[in-house]
């Protein structure tokens, strides 16, 4: 076992102990290195002294940036990372996240902030991007409120509006994403089509990758071979593609790519090649590490480094194959190492839409050089028309009909899924192949059992779905979907970024019954693009439909027949009342308090165990004669994290603690379930 590597994974082990979602895969990462390590230093204490030393050296660097001192009026520091409304500033100890809008301030500027800190507060919808999360992982443990800013070394170009600068040149928002994407990896995700290619999981298309830019650097170094020298050639083909890595300068690929460059140039030409490929791997991987510990738990990274040291070790398994059938193999070997990734990108299993990404990827390496002379480098728009003929291709290439629907992978998962890989080739390597197809059937039903509903047999399950200030509440009972609501937000499409990825994280695979209470764009808004995006069987909008029978002890009553003049929607919101088993479940909509006074004449022996408190916790609903009416033990609140409604009004909250009924609420929680057993 090679000592570098074994180094790389001793600081990945380390770092890995310090991430609960990792911790299981750290030990036994750490255990395996560490005992590898001792084994080959039994007369050479060196090697141990120098893991220990990485040991301390890992320890400390995780410390030492979560000492934050809070009572810190003004920080200083160096800013690494600039999006269009935050940045992260590094002072030399820890990493800080501010939140500011301000152009001016751009990446590696050095700048003086007045303020207090504080925690951050990020609330996700259901399935959307945590970015609490992801500030988490990038070792980011505070949030800078900023009152006042003065820059002391402005960096003398700023990326940023060079970047917007050079992408205003483009009129058709489309081509503007797309190239956004394939060049500076700021796709806009606002634009209709290109959030539909992020929908059908094509986002390789529109991010620039490692793989794009080595294959700029081997091919356009193989061209220039024919004219100057090898080492001429590579230095010039990776000079022509710095201006763009300069652009990109804040980004993990930019390193990688340069780093990985600059230790195969020096191997080749002043060290004779006496590195191997797995040592300038651990090299690199060590680097980057030991500068930035977090790094490790960024996606780039973790699957970067994962297809780099499994293509190299299966290197005896692909030496016996030629050409075509090289080719396959790698691409095959690629599409098993990016399975779990694509399954918690889009919650669902689809070999063919991987594949498809992957020939994609191979299509596309050719024309990144195309793109890049012709639009970057001399600003060509002439590939306009093909660019969105592009983008028009690849939506009409829905592969969903083949999706696999299953929830996401925990990471312990997913590393026993590569253990398992890994033992796949090896016992190939050594012509065990018996074992090597035990072992790969054995993936194939773990993975098979774990996509099917099994569960769903013997439950069934209410889910109050988080998707901001709106409503939507999914049913699952037996073998039928129901959907109360769809919600809508006009910042994003609740359909595909919510309510989709959901429904495919619990194995549903059709919506039965789509019920929309009222016409409130936060109730219904979504409904166009999830009639599009996922099969609904029926959409049941009025009061005449009712009562809607699902099966024979499942029948689903509208308790708003009353005839209201008033022009306000909300007097004339559903209001949904069903039983299941022995649980009784209300949902109340929109519906006012005057409503309610009419559904307690009306129904006076009604009961509820789960109410879904109306109008989002208002104080136009909830009053407390019905709550002291209906008793319930629990009631649910669907709205939007520090709404601009003020939802829930502190009314409502307090006539719900005096009747000592349980409050759930989404904008706090997340979805809300609850399962029984049938």
């Amino acid at each position: 076992m090679n000592k570098l590597f074994l180094y790389f994974l001793l600081v990945i082990g380390i770092d890995f102990l310090f991430n609960s979602d990792f911790i299981f895969i750290g030990i036994l990462t750490l255990a395996f290195s560490f005992f590898h390590i001792v084994k080959l230093s039994k007369n050479n204490n060196q090697l141990k002294i120098t893991a220990l030393i990485i040991i301390f050296v890992c320890v400390i660097r995780f410390i030492v940036p979560s000492m934050i001192f809070l009572s810190q009026k003004e920080i200083i520091g160096l800013v690494i990372k600039k999006s269009n409304n935050y940045i992260i500033v590094f002072n030399g100890i820890n990493k800080t996240y501010i939140d500011t809008k301000d152009a001016s301030i751009d990446f590696l500027d050095i700048v003086k902030f007045t303020g207090k800190f504080s925690d951050y507060n990020f609330h996700p919808l259901e399935s959307s991007f945590d970015f609490g999360k992801y500030l988490s992982n990038y070792g980011v443990k505070k949030q800078f409120n900023c009152n006042s800013y003065r820059c002391l070394i402005d960096f003398p170009i700023n990326i940023h509006y060079l970047k917007l600068n050079y992408l205003s040149l483009f009129v058709d928002e489309n081509v503007k994403s797309f190239i956004g994407g394939i060049l500076f990896n700021s796709t806009s995700y606002d634009n209709n089509k290109i959030n539909e290619l992020k929908f059908l999981n094509y986002t390789v298309l529109l991010s620039v990758t490692g793989v794009y830019l080595n294959y700029f650097i081997y091919k356009i170094s193989s061209l220039l071979s024919c004219f100057f020298k090898n080492k001429t050639s590579d230095l010039c083909a990776f000079i022509l593609i710095s201006p763009l890595l300069f652009l990109n300068i804040d980004k993990f690929t930019t390193y990688k790519v340069a780093l990985f460059f600059l230790i195969r140039f020096v191997n080749r030409y002043y060290l004779k090649d006496l590195l191997s490929k797995i040592e300038r791997i651990s090299i690199v991987g060590l680097f980057f590490i030991l500068i930035d510990p977090f790094i490790a738990f960024q996606e780039s990274f973790i699957l970067s480094f994962l297809i780099s040291i499994f293509m190299n070790f299966s290197y005896l398994f692909k030496r016996r194959f030629k050409r075509i059938k090289l080719w396959l193999i790698n691409l095959t070997i690629i599409t098993l190492l990016l399975l779990p990734f694509n399954i918690n990108a889009s919650n669902s299993l689809n070999i063919l839409r991987i594949l498809s990404n992957l020939l994609i990827s191979y299509a596309i390496r050719p024309l990144f050089i195309v793109f890049y002379f012709t639009i970057f480098v001399f600003g060509a728009k002439f590939l306009d028309g093909f660019i969105n003929f592009l983008i028009n291709f690849l939506i009409k290439c829905d592969f969903n009909i083949l999706n696999i629907n299953v929830p996401k992978i925990s990471a312990s998962f997913i590393f026993v899924y590569y253990v398992l890989l890994g033992m796949f080739f090896y016992f190939y390597e050594v012509n065990f192949k018996k074992m090597a197809n035990k072992v790969f059937v054995f993936m194939a039903l773990s993975i098979s059992i774990y996509a099917i509903p099994i569960s769903n047999l013997f439950t069934f399950e209410i889910s109050y779905i988080n998707i901001g200030q709106g409503d939507s509440t999914l049913i699952r009972y037996k073998e039928k979907m129901v959907l109360i609501d769809t919600g809508g937000l006009l910042y994003t499409d609740v359909a595909i970024n919510s309510l989709v990825p959901y429904f495919r994280s619990k194995r549903i695979y059709r919506i039965d019954d789509l019920i929309l209470t009222h016409d409130d764009y936060d109730h219904s808004g979504a409904l166009n693009s999830l009639i599009e995006h996922y099969p609904v069987k029926k959409v049941y909008r009025k009061k005449e439909s009712f009562p809607i029978k699902i099966y024979n002890d499942f029948i689903i009553e509208n308790l708003n027949n009353f005839n209201v003049s008033k022009e306000d929607n909300n007097y004339k919101s559903l209001v949904l009342n069903f039983k299941i088993k022995n649980v009784n479940f209300l949902i109340m909509g929109d519906a006012p308090i005057e409503i309610e006074n009419d559904i307690m004449i009306k129904f006076p022996l009604l009961k509820c165990d789960i109410l879904k408190v109306g109008h989002h916790g208002s104080n136009t609903s909830s009053s407390e004669s019905f709550i002291k009416f209906l008793l319930p033990k629990i009631a649910v609140i669907s709205c939007g994290y520090k709404n601009k409604f003020h939802h829930p009004n502190d009314s409502v909250i307090k006539i719900l603690n005096k009747y000592d009924v349980i409050i759930r609420r989404t904008d706090l929680e997340g979805t809300i379930n609850y399962k029984f057993w049938l």
